[in-house]
Parts: structure tokens; C-alpha cells; sequence
């Protein structure tokens, strides 16, 4: 059993299986996209989201936010169909990928996520090179407006 309010250096998935069900009010997370270091293939990758999913819907008690990658978009939605869907908003960049939406899951139907959550779409911008900690880090205000 792991205890919360600690850091644990662990893959994710197996770190939640060592939660009871329904123990996280919130889950917050930007999964990796394309690091294929982490992930592998397009297989391996969906393989891993299932697992993914299935652990972060059983751990949580309230809502499940995934920012994802809009080159991911549709398969996300087939397979994990959102309550909402946020847009956030990075500004006129020189990529081709200006946005990432932001899948909720009302895990609980008593949790209204439509009461709690204001804005359908966040502008922030990302975070660019030399100003990154981490090579995947995302915008702290990100994960405030968020949460």
C-alpha cells in the first residue's frame, strides 16, 4: 500500500495498483505521446493507455483529467468517450499543433465536473526550450486553471 503526499519514482500503472479503488478525489495527468523511449510502438502505446486507464478510472473517486495530444484525438475519443473536453490553448506558435485538448471523466455521478469547471478553453502558453526543467514539462497555470 503506498501512502499519499509522497513522491515515488515508479511507472505510474503499477504504483496505482497499489491504491485502494476510489482513494484519489482528482487525477490530473499528461501521459507521454510520442517518446518512444517510454512507450514503444503505436501498439505498445494504446496497450499501455488501456492499462493506463483502467488503473486511473479505478483509483479515482471524483474526475479524471487527460490532457492528451491532438494527433490522438479521435482514438482517445473512441475509446475512452470524455464527460467534456477542454481545449488548451497554446497561442500562434510555429508548430503545427496549436492546442491539446483536455479529456474529463466524471467518474462520479454526484460530482458534477460541469459545476466545477468554468472555462472550456485555457490560454497558456507552453513552456519552449532553454526555459524547460523537463523536455515534456507543461505550464504550471496549466494545471492551476485545472484544478
Amino acid at each position: 500500500m503506498l501512502k499519499l503526499n509522497r513522491i515515488y519514482n515508479m511507472d505510474c500503472v503499477e504504483g496505482m495498483k497499489l491504491l485502494p479503488d476510489n482513494s484519489i478525489d482528482i487525477t490530473l495527468t499528461s501521459p507521454p505521446f510520442k517518446d518512444k523511449d517510454v512507450i514503444g510502438n503505436y501498439k505498445d502505446y494504446w496497450d499501455y493507455y488501456e492499462k493506463f486507464m483502467t488503473e486511473a478510472i479505478r483509483v479515482t473517486s471524483k474526475s479524471l483529467c487527460v490532457i492528451q495530444s491532438a494527433t490522438r484525438l479521435t482514438d482517445v475519443v473512441q475509446r475512452f468517450p470524455p464527460k467534456r473536453t477542454m481545449i488548451w490553448y497554446k497561442g500562434v506558435m510555429p508548430v503545427a499543433y496549436r492546442y491539446n485538448p483536455i479529456f474529463v471523466y466524471q467518474i462520479n455521478p454526484d460530482y458534477k465536473v460541469n459545476k466545477y469547471i468554468w472555462a472550456d478553453v485555457i490560454g497558456c502558453y507552453s513552456i519552449k526550450n532553454k526555459d524547460k526543467l523537463h523536455k515534456d514539462q507543461d505550464p504550471v497555470y496549466l494545471y492551476e486553471t485545472i484544478l
